[in-house]
Order: structure tokens, then C-alpha cells, then sequence
């Protein structure tokens, strides 16, 4: 039976049901893509030497071990490519003393920044065991982790503890909505001097994207980023697949509200 298609034959006798028929059969298409994503995982793993291919963190190598479905994306080097330009610059100003990941997952963004930018200090929280231990075994195998610390939640307390350290520091956040309440200036007054790279989840919360702009454009400039397409047409490692795995492996599940926000400081 083609379940898309009754949905839609559904819609047609039920009055007032034809958005929920497109909503069922988008979440369909979405658990759909995420199934197919962890087959291409388990299948192509085999072929990949766990280093990630291409993009900022190029060289690095990952775990078998992951806590979050991305891996195939994240060792072909496209996972979040809408950030990359930005990446490589900061990695190439090598102004960041500190770093701080918040929501690190099995730590490829912790440690990929430890290696690009030595000899920065990285902290990197997360509220999963399993994603602490995995960033703290990337970080040994990756020869950084004499210089990142891996620990659970992160509070405004202790984010401006760690700020306090350094001169210049750099945020990554990607932490499911806990943005709203951890980027607080009023709670953490040495945000005002660090860049902030940050995941705005505004489908769990409309307010983020809006509230954080007002929040910093006292003392930074800022940078919208929409998600854009992914070109796996482009990959020579995917070029023996389908077309719907071409995509499937670079599917990142991500929300329509769903953007990041670059805030830089004037200074």
C-alpha cells in the first residue's frame, strides 16, 4: 500500500484535513530520509577511514562511537556547510584563545576547533554521558585532550567563570533551545567581548532568532544563516549511489525554523 497516496485520498473525504494529510506525509518523507541515512551509515562506514574528507575540520578523525546520526556527512566533510566560510575564517584569524562548545555531541566541532586552533583552551559541555565520553575519547585520539575539557551542563554561572579566563573567546552553541536561556548579557557580561556562533531553534521556541538579535546588536554585528542546499552531486565518494541516497546521506533533519545566527563584536 502506498501510504503517502491514502493519506491524500483521506484528505479529499475528510473536510479540512489536507494540511494534516501534507504534515503526515512530510514526517513520513523525514523518518523515511533518517532510516535510510542510518543504513548508508552502517553500510559505507566500512569504506570510510573515519577521517572527515573535505571542510574546515579536514584530517580529523572520528570515533566509531557517535552520539548523534550524522557521521556520514560529518566524515565527508558537508555536515552544516552553510557554516564553513565562516569557520575558516575564524580558524584562519587564529584570534580565540578560549574556546566553548555547548551541546559538543560526540565533539566535532570541540575538537575539530582544538586542532585548528592551538594553542586555544576548549570546553565542551553536553548533558548526554555518552556524547562526554565519546568527545573526550575524539579529543585523546586527536592528540588535543591535554587541552579540552569535557563536563554536562553548562549554566550562565559557569559560562561566565570560563569567559573570565580568556581574552578573546569564541561560543558554539547547538544546544536544542537552552540558547535563549544561557545567551543572557545581563547573566553573563563577558559574552559582550566573545563571538558567538549559535543554532537558533526557533521551532521549539519562535522567540530565539528574534530575542538573541535584540539582545547583542548593542555590541556585535550579526550574521543570519539560512540553511542552503547540499551539492552530493559534487562528492566523488557518492558518485555510485542513487540520487535519493546522494541526498540521504547529506539529510541534516533539520526544522523549516531552523537558522543560525553569527554575532561578532565590534572590537
Amino acid at each position: 500500500m502506498n501510504i503517502q497516496r491514502s493519506i491524500k485520498q483521506g484528505a479529499r473525504r475528510l473536510p479540512g484535513a489536507k494540511r494534516l494529510a501534507e504534515a503526515l506525509g512530510s514526517a513520513l518523507l523525514h523518518y523515511g530520509l533518517r532510516a535510510r541515512r542510518r543504513q548508508l551509515t552502517r553500510r559505507l562506514s566500512p569504506q570510510l577511514s573515519r577521517q572527515v574528507l573535505a571542510g574546515p575540520f579536514a584530517g580529523m578523525q572520528l570515533l566509531d562511537q557517535t552520539s548523534w546520526g550524522d557521521f556520514v556527512a560529518k566524515v565527508l566533510g558537508t555536515y552544516e556547510a552553510e557554516l564553513h566560510p565562516i569557520l575558516f575564517d575564524l580558524i584562519s584569524s587564529l584570534r580565540y584563545d578560549l574556546v566553548v562548545n555547548v551541546g559538543c555531541a560526540e565533539g566535532y566541532y570541540a575538537v575539530g576547533l582544538a586542532i585548528q586552533m592551538p594553542p586555544a583552551r576548549v570546553y565542551a559541555f553536553d548533558i548526554s554521558e555518552q556524547a562526554q565520553k565519546i568527545c573526550a575519547l575524539a579529543a585523546e585520539r586527536n592528540m588535543v585532550g591535554d587541552r579540552l575539557s569535557v563536563a554536562g551542563l553548562c549554566n550562565t554561572a559557569t559560562l561566565n567563570a570560563i569567559l573570565k579566563e580568556g581574552e578573546k573567546a569564541l561560543l558554539v552553541l547547538d544546544c536544542e533551545g537552552s540558547e535563549i536561556d544561557l545567551l543572557r548579557p545581563d547573566a553573563v557580561p563577558y559574552l559582550k567581548n566573545s563571538d558567538i556562533l549559535v543554532e537558533c531553534h526557533d521551532f521549539l521556541d519562535p522567540r530565539i532568532t528574534t530575542t538573541l538579535v535584540d539582545r547583542f546588536k548593542p555590541t556585535h554585528t550579526i550574521q543570519r544563516i539560512e540553511e542552503g542546499d547540499r551539492l552530493a552531486q559534487s562528492l566523488p565518494f557518492l558518485q555510485n549511489l542513487g540520487s535519493l541516497d546522494r541526498f540521504a546521506a547529506t539529510y541534516e533533519c533539520r526544522q523549516a525554523d531552523n537558522r543560525w545566527l553569527f554575532c561578532k563584536t565590534f572590537g
